[in-house]
């Protein structure tokens, strides 16, 4: 999968949902595009946060390889700092090993939101 950024910022790990909305309502989507928030180039001061269609553009794209090691959590658009939130503890917890390589979240139109968390490939 390729999603090509509309916009891209780099956050801290002081980062809060106001941020990621400023963020979203500083750009105009295009119509009938499936969107994406990206999260990506992860270290320990914080990581880089894009908004995403398929839509080609003059940015490079960023790579999604293979789903097969993704852990999908389905929520509502209001539900998502809460569902973030949930993901960060299950990997403090253990019961989520975070791969750190690309994250992101895929819009629907209907408000539902799907995130997709890498993670660390087992055998």
């Amino acid at each position: 999968m390729k999603l090509y950024p509309i916009i891209t910022k780099t956050l801290d790990n002081t980062a809060i949902s106001q941020d990621f909305q400023q963020l979203w309502q500083s750009v105009e989507l295009p119509k009938n595009s499936q969107c994406y928030g990206v999260y990506f180039n992860y270290t320990e001061q914080g990581y880089d946060f894009a908004i995403a269609t398929e839509t080609p553009n003059q940015n490079m794209p960023i790579m999604i390889e293979d789903l097969t090691w993704y852990e999908k959590f389905s929520t509502k658009v209001e539900l998502l700092g809460e569902t973030w939130e949930s993901i960060n503890r299950k990997g403090k917890q253990g019961l989520l090993r975070r791969a750190f390589t690309v994250d992101f979240e895929q819009y629907q139109p209907d408000g539902k939101v799907d995130v997709f968390v890498s993670i660390v490939a087992h055998c």
